[in-house]
């Protein structure tokens, strides 16, 4: 293994632990927090968590940008003191506002660790490397997830020194394993200069923005609606809901690498077409099933779809980002992604509300449909 590769591992498992804090955080901790020591009912989760994904979302837009004006180390050390400032807030001062803090901080602070790995996406195996990217992200947030539960039933300090050491982790790995050196700001990297360079890549990208959004709300209008779907209408009990979560995860886990390789293979175009494709049959066959075995079956064509699709479409979207503006251009790209993920729920509950569940998975379907066309046609005008 070269030096580049092996560091790009550590590198892989820096996101790891910072997305271990993400899954620890949203799924054991902050409930907690608000049951046990605010007293409070659970709805202050809810706000906790779309005050967190909306600062992830906004802080994509222009940290980058940052990163590119005053040093990746720079805003990234920064990003770490707002994680640790936003945690230990909560733990020493514990309240509503707190809790909102804490949640905003942990959005911001998370949000310059994806744009900095996904910038050193480069050369011929970007396929290969966004595979352990997500793979990376998966298994962080699993792991933050199932062990908080354990750790939260002895003493919720366990819980909080699994957030703080976690995050101390991936700083610790981010500082041993980055050479790069502080960009000073230098008339050659004026903001003015940044500014510019961002613009010419927005109109060069113009081609993804679709797919993203499309791809962002058909997934997002799932999250809300999906609990509700399984125990009411396909009438699954917890157990049966969590087999079919372990195998469409399991199965993206052990796919995301090979599905990367055989994109660096044969090209973007054809896992990015058959992705969306087969994501879209696969929730669209949601629609009829009535057993937990064609369920399995559901989740498991999803889970190998979004394996297949994921590098692939990164891959892609690398591409549009010239190699001097990578954070700003990861920063950009990740905002309208988010922006997908913020009105993707929103639909999907409205839709569920005013018409059926069956339509919202219809809709979502019909969307990943709609991209998969667009990129069809595309594709077929450039030479194939």
């Amino acid at each position: 293994m070269t030096l580049a590769k092996s560091r790009f591992i550590y590198l892989a498992f820096m996101l790891s632990f910072a997305e271990c804090v993400r899954g620890a955080f949203i799924i054991g901790y902050l409930p907690t927090f608000a049951t046990d020591q605010l007293h409070t009912s659970i709805a202050i989760v809810g706000v906790a968590v779309s005050v967190h994904f909306v600062f992830d979302a906004l802080s994509n837009v222009f940290i980058g940008f940052w990163m590119e004006c005053f040093g990746e180390k720079r805003v990234l050390r920064v990003s770490y003191m707002v994680m640790f400032f936003g945690l230990f807030c909560m733990w020493y001062y514990p309240s509503y506002m707190t809790a909102l803090a804490g949640a905003a901080c942990l959005g911001v602070g998370l949000c310059p660790v994806w744009i900095y790995i996904l910038a050193k996406v480069k050369g011929k195996e970007r396929g290969s490397k966004m595979g352990v990217i997500y793979l990376a992200w998966l298994v962080g947030l699993s792991v933050g997830a199932l062990s908080i539960n354990v750790l939260i039933q002895f003493a919720t300090m366990f819980s909080f020194w699994l957030l703080v050491s976690s995050t101390f982790a991936s700083y610790l790995l981010f500082e041993l394993f980055t050479q790069e050196r502080i960009i000073e700001s230098t008339p050659s990297r004026s903001l003015k200069r940044e500014w510019v360079a961002t613009l010419v890549m927005i109109r060069k990208g113009r081609v993804v923005y679709p797919g993203i959004l499309l791809q962002g709300v058909a997934v997002g209008m799932l999250l809300p609606i999906l609990p509700s779907f399984i125990y009411q209408e396909l009438r699954l009990s917890p157990t049966e809901y969590s087999m079919l979560l372990v195998v469409g995860g399991v199965l993206i886990g052990i796919s995301l690498i090979p599905m990367g390789k055989f994109a660096d293979l044969v090209g973007r175009k054809i896992p990015i077409l058959l992705g969306f494709m087969t994501l879209a049959a696969g929730i669209l066959g949601v629609i009829v099933i009535s057993s937990f075995q064609a369920a399995i079956v559901a989740a498991a064509i999803i889970g190998v779809a979004y394996a297949l699709l994921m590098p692939a479409w990164n891959s892609f979207l690398s591409t549009f980002i010239p190699d001097q503006s990578k954070s700003s251009g990861w920063g950009i790209l990740s905002g309208i992604q988010g922006l997908g993920g913020m009105v993707g729920p929103m639909v999907g509950a409205l839709v569920t509300v005013y018409y059926s569940t069956d339509t919202a998975f219809l809709i979502s379907g019909v969307l990943l449909m709609v991209a998969a066309a667009y990129y069809g046609v595309y594709f077929l005008r450039e030479k194939w």
